[in-house]
């Protein structure tokens, strides 16, 4: 047979597999992601404008939700305007050593409350969290004690360090009095710190990439939250249509949207997790495995896990935390990601969380690389540490408040208590003294209840007891975080980080942003020289293992639609022939 006729042949043999197929599959829209701002020249500039809009859907139910969001320069900020889709802030993306300027506008309505400590307060007041970056908490960086009034704006000026490690971060509002209102309403955008070139393998940094800010909005709590007496809230609380716990998942403030990935090849999602105070433990749906679905772990709150990517069965997140997820299916379809765990504390339970379609694609035979990251010297390993430096250990109670640790706009929650010297809310002093260039060892007591979200500086998990049996834990010691929430059956009693970098206030708080803002929440001070980290704690490169990992285009026994696997075998075999 001529190239030709092969050719001809295939077509038709195309043509009439193709045939017999079912239905074609009916989707909702196409995930789309949100506008991406990035860096140039060791540079990136942006305005956010914070602006009132009106997010109207007829799915999952007919309702519209006044709230808030970020709008970038590029971007139409019009007061009052109602749009489709929850408003996701543009994607910042830079690399370390970036400075980073944002200027922030508050466009929200004039205050017509006062500051009560530890209530709901202030809705127009406002101010800019980057959540997950390791940067300094003083002015003009992350001082989340800062207020901008409405009417008002403030220029962020970040300066990177030079060797912050790559990762999928966040940003979003942080006042106290007004954060769960605004971030649990949407007031949120993305953040990623670029790869170097020699920070991962190769193959990795030429993947497809998904970013997906997914935020289960507890519309009705919100409302509650809006309604409080004496908030003096107009905007939010006079949304329609929302009645009892009315709640849903978007992803970048889509509902339910068709998240595309092409057969047999890696996709990295990045995925952002949002609530007002709910966790989700996310598992591949049963469609998946008829698909032949697999998916690994590649980061948690932006550091890659060692020994990367790593075996995957659930993914754990609270409000605040990020996983970095490899994905992969060898067959066309579709499939769900589910939220399970029924049976955890304040889970949110949804089959459809997450929707995907595999789109036909002819692939070649590829190597997927194990590796462990460069490690900057912030993220040297200090759960274990027995070096020159100073050990200080600490204590940390997240105790029930207010009726319990019960969640919802009416309240329940939290209060901290630091080394036993008594539970207390709030009070806008410090706890104590840091001492810079320091081993922290912190004993955690309530994560199983209450997300420990701290700033400044990332913190990596002890021992770890997973009494759940599971060889693929979700949680390993040596993993860092900067947001634990501990599932049923996990326990982890000590976290660990060092002091390094930079001096000034370090805040930690409950991230169910209810708590937080009813007085979940303290901070301290990191005394001291700010010094380049510990000296016995140093920076290591890259290290890779290869080993074959996914399938070529002529392996179609392991396809299991076996109509379409016959056709990619064609395509993949009569234009070589």
């Amino acid at each position: 047979m001529t190239p030709t006729s092969r050719q001809s042949f295939a077509i038709v043999l195309i043509v009439a597999t193709w045939a017999t197929l079912s239905a074609p599959f009916v989707h909702a829209a196409d995930l789309i992601e949100p506008t991406v701002v990035s860096s140039s020249s060791g540079v990136l500039t942006e305005t956010l404008t914070v602006e009132e809009y009106t997010y109207t859907t007829t799915t999952p139910s007919t309702f519209s939700f006044n709230t808030r969001g970020y709008f970038g320069s590029t971007e139409t900020s019009t007061a009052g305007q109602t749009l489709s889709a929850l408003k996701v802030g543009p994607t910042l993306k830079f690399k370390a050593g970036d400075r980073v300027d944002v200027l922030l506008q508050n466009n929200l309505e004039s205050n017509t409350d006062s500051v009560v400590m530890n209530t709901y307060h202030t809705p127009g007041t406002t101010n800019l969290h980057t959540h997950g970056l390791h940067i300094s908490a003083n002015d003009p960086y992350d001082n989340v004690m800062l207020k901008v009034e409405p009417g008002n704006s403030h220029q962020y000026q970040y300066d990177v360090i030079a060797d912050h490690a790559a990762g999928t971060h966040w940003y979003h509002a942080h006042v106290h009095g007004s954060t769960a209102l605004q971030a649990g309403g949407g007031l949120v955008g993305v953040l990623i710190v670029e790869d170097a070139a020699d920070e991962i393998p190769t193959e990795y940094q030429s993947l497809d990439e998904k970013v997906m800010m997914i935020q289960y909005t507890q519309f009705a709590d919100v409302k509650t939250i809006a309604s409080t007496a004496g908030m003096g809230e107009s905007w939010t609380s006079l949304s329609t249509g929302i009645t009892g716990g009315m709640a849903h998942f978007t992803t970048n403030g889509m509902y339910a949207p068709t998240i595309k990935i092409d057969q047999n090849e890696w996709t990295r999602l990045r995925m952002v997790f949002m609530a007002l105070d709910k966790v989700v433990e996310f598992q591949l749906g049963s469609a998946a495995a008829g698909l032949g679905c697999e998916w690994k772990l590649l980061a948690k709150d932006g550091v890659y896990v060692a020994a990367a990517p790593r075996a995957l069965s659930s993914v754990y997140m609270a409000p605040g935390n990020r996983a970095d997820v490899l994905i992969r299916c060898t067959a066309v379809g579709t499939f769900t990601v589910d939220s399970v765990g029924g049976a955890q504390t304040h889970i949110a339970t949804t089959t459809g969380a997450l929707n995907f379609e595999v789109v036909a694609s002819v692939s070649t035979a590829t190597t997927l690389t194990n590796f462990n990251a460069k490690i900057p010297n912030y993220l040297a390993t200090v759960n274990a540490y027995s070096g020159v430096a100073t050990t200080e250990t600490h204590s940390l109670l997240f105790a029930a408040a207010g009726g319990g640790g019960g969640g919802g706009g009416g309240g329940g929650g939290c209060n901290v208590n630091y080394d036993s010297q008594g539970a207390a809310a709030y009070t806008g002093v410090s706890l104590g003294n840091l001492a810079a260039g320091t081993v922290q060892k912190w004993s955690l007591q309530g994560s199983d209840k209450h997300p420990f979200h701290i700033h400044v500086n990332p913190y990596q998990l002890g021992t770890v007891t997973d009494a759940t049996g599971d060889a693929s834990s979700y949680f390993i010691a040596g993993d860092w975080h900067d947001v634990l929430f501990q599932p049923a059956g996990i326990t982890i009693s000590n976290v660990y980080f060092q002091t390094a970098d930079y001096t000034g206030k370090v805040v930690a708080h409950c991230h169910f942003l209810n708590h937080e803002d009813k007085g979940c929440m303290a901070f301290w001070e990191i005394t001291g020289t700010a010094s380049l980290g510990i000296s016995d704690l140093v920076a290591s490169a890259l290290t890779e293992t290869t080993e074959t990992t996914t399938t070529s285009s002529s392996d179609c026994g392991r396809t299991a639609n076996i109509a379409r696997a016959l056709t990619l075998c064609v395509l993949a075999t009569a234009f070589v022939m």
